[in-house]
């Protein structure tokens, strides 16, 4: 709890901080203030990582103590600090949208907190915060595996052994509730009347519903997480662009962070955010004249070392955990075939985006005309650039249609945004084209959600042969039949990795059962196999466990592939625990 106190001291301290002269919206500072810690805590375990001091909840601590006495301390010397705004109609919404996150949250893991994910993803995430919290140091991409460790460590009074499992389901509340919050904090800016708000709230509801939503059943983890660090980037990009020398010093600062979150979060991004940030300051830097020398020959010093200030430190310690320290550990990975492996998740090649795909490009042409929004323009144009060479790669099969995919989750966001500046834009200048396309939509919606198209199919196929309206919305009816499937580990399981945890073995308890389990199962019992073993054939592991060249223990799930194709090896073995779900044996 020493933890949390001092991550929520150094919040507060951060909120009051002095950044802007004119009021701010508070609930705009908020989810920003919280990811700027999140990413902070990155740089701060990454550092100590390479200086070989343990990263944990106490030395993160003493980092949070004396950055809130560095700030602090700044805050007396201007005898300033930062004030605050807030609306009472942004009120209303964060209240609903609270309270729908919270919803959704619940139908999906219930009170009793079950483990219901689509992949194997969640179980790997959660043991790379397991091998944060044992091993007290950072590796690879490891934004996610620092924000869940130091939770769940923080919480280890509470929930402990198995139930580590808990605190990671309520970080991933945390994160889905965020992920919608500083969307609406990045595009409220461009509101500036309340039906204009009203536009922000809906497009920020129907964000979260999409591909956030599919991230959380999928258990992905890490993909949704850096894609809220690139939206959080936007806010501080448009802080950075609209202020001062002044207070450009601690936007600098939150670029750097915020640069650092997203490489080390998920690196196939990085390039996309990386030119989006650089073409900002490049545009900003021509605007105020200091892009270029007097000779306009060169670049000037200023803007080279505003760069460096901003993307040195991220990219030296990406290229450090990416690549060096793994060579250095032998346990480099080649990317580059890494990108072929093929894996579960949610395919839509185009027609997500298009309800929102045309205002979106007109948003990005206004910009462009206007010389404003860099950030989403680029992020825009590199971002279907990149899409493009994906696709291609794809289907030259040197990228595998799992990491194509992935892409659309960045897209996600990135076509909303515009597609929100383009709207309001249309709703200020052109006001009968707004109403057509709103009437539009309204019908396309009522078509879908009322099931208008299913229900006359069933009186007769050829009144409607194809159901065309749900393909604008495909996103959301996958994600409806994947909630309603729920997909769950089994309780039972749980209560199985409870007794191995009792049982206090020093070595390895084996198992037997699927993939799928195999991750939850290290997971929950905090053990780690070696890559043989997780390759080796059932007959193998059962046949060693049997003559003695493994562990004492094994565990067995009954409904498994592997238990009932081999289930004469098992007639003999002594039982110690058994319940309907599977048993531990002993060896002789």
């Amino acid at each position: 709890m020493f933890y949390l106190l001092t991550a929520a001291i150094l919040i507060i301290i951060f909120l009051i901080f002095p950044k802007e002269d004119k009021r701010q919206n508070f609930l705009v500072w908020l989810p920003i203030t919280i990811i700027s810690y999140e990413v902070l805590c990155c740089f701060t375990t990454g550092i100590m990582t390479i200086l070989h001091i343990n990263a944990n909840i106490y030395t993160v601590a003493v980092c949070n103590i004396l950055l809130s006495f560095v700030l602090l301390g700044n805050i007396i010397k201007k005898k300033n600090i930062q004030k605050y705004y807030v609306k009472t109609e942004d009120i209303i919404f964060i209240a609903a949208y609270s309270g729908i996150v919270l919803f959704i949250w619940l139908k999906r893991y219930t009170p009793d907190l079950l483990l219901r994910f689509e992949t194997s993803d969640p179980g790997t995430h959660l043991k790379i915060a397991m091998d944060f919290i044992n091993n007290q140091e950072v590796d690879g991409m490891y934004t996610g595996q620092v924000t869940n460790g130091l939770f769940i460590q923080s919480l280890l009074k509470f929930n402990y052994g198995t139930s580590i499992y808990k605190s990671f389901l309520l970080k991933y509340g945390i994160n889905f509730l965020l992920s919608g919050w500083i969307f609406y904090a990045a595009m409220i800016k461009y509101a500036n009347k309340i039906f204009e708000k009203v536009l922000i709230y809906c497009v920020t509801i129907l964000y979260i519903l999409g591909y956030p939503y599919s991230d959380m059943i999928f258990g992905f983890v890490y993909l949704q997480l850096t894609i809220t660090i690139v939206i959080y980037l936007l806010s501080i990009v448009n802080f950075f662009v609209e202020g001062n020398e002044n207070n450009r010093k601690i936007y600098k600062a939150l670029l750097m962070l915020g640069c650092l979150g997203v490489g080390i979060g998920y690196t196939l991004f990085a390039p996309i955010i990386f030119f989006a940030i650089l073409i900002c300051i490049m545009f900003c830097a021509h605007k105020e004249g200091w892009l270029l020398q007097n000779e306009k020959k060169f670049f000037s010093i200023k803007f080279i070392k505003t760069g460096l200030q901003i993307f040195l430190i991220p990219t030296l310690l990406i290229l450090w955990f990416l690549i060096f320290a793994p060579m250095l550990n032998d346990s480099f990975v080649n990317y580059g075939l890494a990108l072929t492996s093929e894996g579960y998740i949610y395919r839509n090649l185009y027609s997500d985006f298009l309800l929102y795909i045309i205002i979106a490009v007109y948003g990005v042409i206004i910009s462009l005309k206007e010389k404003e929004n860099y950030f989403l323009s680029s992020s825009f144009i590199l971002g279907v650039c990149y899409y493009i060479i994906f696709f291609f790669r794809m289907i030259t099969q040197k990228v595998s249609t799992y990491y194509f995919y992935k892409i659309n989750y960045l897209l996600w966001f990135v076509i909303l945004a515009c597609f929100v500046i383009g709207l309001i834009t249309i709703y200020r200048k052109e006001k009968a084209l707004f109403k057509s396309y709103i009437i539009g939509m309204i019908i396309l919606f009522s078509i879908y959600f009322s099931g208008f198209e299913n229900k006359v199919q069933q009186q007769n196929i050829n009144y409607i042969p194809f159901s065309d309206a749900g393909s604008f919305f495909h996103i959301f009816s996958v994600n409806k039949i994947l909630d309603e499937r729920q997909s769950e580990i089994s309780q039972q399981l749980v209560e199985v990795c409870n007794e191995i945890n009792s049982l206090k073995e020093e070595d390895n308890v084996d198992f037997i059962g699927d993939w799928l389990n195999f991750f939850w199962y290290e997971a929950l019992t905090n053990q780690r196999f070696e890559g043989w073993y997780v390759h080796e054939s059932t007959e193998n592991k059962v046949r060693n466990f049997l003559e003695g060249n493994t562990a004492k223990y094994i565990v067995v799930l009954k409904e498994s592939q592997e238990y009932l194709e081999y289930i004469y090896l098992f007639d003999e073995m002594k039982l110690i625990y058994e319940n309907e779900y599977a048993f531990i044996a002993m060896s002789e």
